[in-house]
């Protein structure tokens, strides 16, 4: 089976095993370099919400690696808030024609309702993909300073 087949399986196992009822993760790939930046939300309705934190995280890793963060019902308010206002960008990848070799985001989400994964390059503007990244840097300072 293809790692891009086994990749909902793996995620919606994580989440299962966590007790979370939605899970988003952001990944930041890097050319020429051998590891990437990792983010993990465990968003729970009952009880603490969580976020990994796995920079320089070498490929491969099990979701689970990483330091854990505490989220504040505030900051998954705004972040909720603010990924809500993205919903587009999970209908496609982001990558433009010509891409250059900068760094990749994988963004992804798995709940009961099913798992989604996108690929961002680039993102424009205000672009949906823009405001997708734009929740995740504005609320937790964290993968705001491992993306800049």
């Amino acid at each position: 089976m293809a790692d891009d087949e086994q990749r909902p399986r793996e995620v919606e196992q994580f989440r299962a095993a966590h007790g979370a009822d939605r899970i988003y993760v952001l990944t930041a790939i890097t050319p020429f370099r051998r590891a990437m930046d990792r983010f993990v939300l465990l968003e729970r309705d009952e009880g603490a919400s969580l976020l990994l934190i796995c920079v320089e995280c070498p490929f491969r890793a099990p979701l689970d690696r990483g330091e854990p963060q505490p989220v504040t019902d505030e900051m998954l308010a705004e972040f909720r808030r603010r990924i809500d206002g993205a919903e587009k960008a999970w209908a496609s990848d982001a990558v433009p024609d010509g891409a250059y070799d900068g760094m990749t985001l994988v963004a992804e989400r798995a709940s009961a309702r099913g798992y989604d994964i996108v690929h961002i390059v680039a993102p424009r503007g205000n672009s949906p993909h823009a405001r997708l990244i734009y929740a995740w840097t504005q609320v937790f300072p964290s993968v705001r300073k491992a993306l800049h």
